[in-house]
């Protein structure tokens, strides 16, 4: 499959689910974001949903060779992303505007790898924000996500982090995975997971999308849409 479209309330739930279904990762693929506007009542009230479709990167390759044979040699072309430096000062700008909000010291370290943006916060007790569960780190990803991809022809993934809380979480995430689906091969009795946000459901389809026994899906709506682990 080169490529795929869904129709979500959120960008982040369209990628989660193409992701999956693609099997592959948000760096092996294209993203396109297109906002719809939902029916309404001669078009009150009506939800906006999102479009996303996802295509398979095309690598720019090309051959070299000379009279004695040597190897091909492969070139990529990076690819560029639209006001960059703008986007890294929105985000930093943000976060300092937060941090006087809170009364709160922070340091801020923003770095780009591909299509992600690695923010990693660090300060002192910055509980306030992360919240039960890591809710409030969420939320903050997602503005910011919502910030960093309006009227942009490319996404950029946020990966927002406190204090190394995020670390911590993917790895429970990750050994909660891998047990469940040792309990599925079991039981043979599938298993629903608890609510989880659309970062964290990621984790655990991550996890498991290359297991040979079991495999994942998304049900429900958010914010209570969970990931369900079966028999394949």
């Amino acid at each position: 499959m080169r490529s795929h479209e869904v129709v979500a309330k959120t960008a982040d739930e369209a990628v989660e689910e193409i992701l999956r279904v693609m099997n592959v990762n948000i760096d092996e693929v294209d993203i396109e974001i297109e906002e719809e506007q939902g029916k309404g009542f001669f078009g009150l009230f009506a939800k906006k949903e999102v479009r996303v479709r996802a295509t398979l990167k095309e690598e720019n390759t090309s051959s070299i060779s000379d009279v004695k044979g040597k190897e091909n040699v492969v070139s990529r072309e990076p690819k560029v992303f639209e006001n960059s430096e703008e986007s890294i000062k929105i985000i930093k700008d943000f976060l300092k505007l937060m941090s006087e909000s809170i009364e709160r010291d922070i340091e801020v370290s923003v770095k780009e790898f591909g299509e992600n943006i690695v923010i990693d916060v660090k300060g002192e007790d910055l509980s306030m924000l992360i919240g039960r569960h890591g809710k409030t780190l969420e939320a903050i990803r997602y503005l910011l996500s919502l910030m960093i991809n309006k009227d942009k022809d490319s996404f950029r993934r946020i990966i927002f982090d406190v204090e190394g809380y995020r670390k911590k979480r993917d790895n429970s995430l990750e050994r909660l995975a891998r047990n469940i689906a040792t309990r599925v091969i079991k039981t043979k009795e599938e298993v629903k997971l608890d609510p989880m946000n659309p970062y964290e459901r990621r984790i655990v389809h991550s996890t498991l999308q290359r297991n040979r026994l079991v495999t994942t899906r998304s049900e429900g709506d958010e914010p209570y849409r969970s990931v369900v682990v079966f028999l394949k």
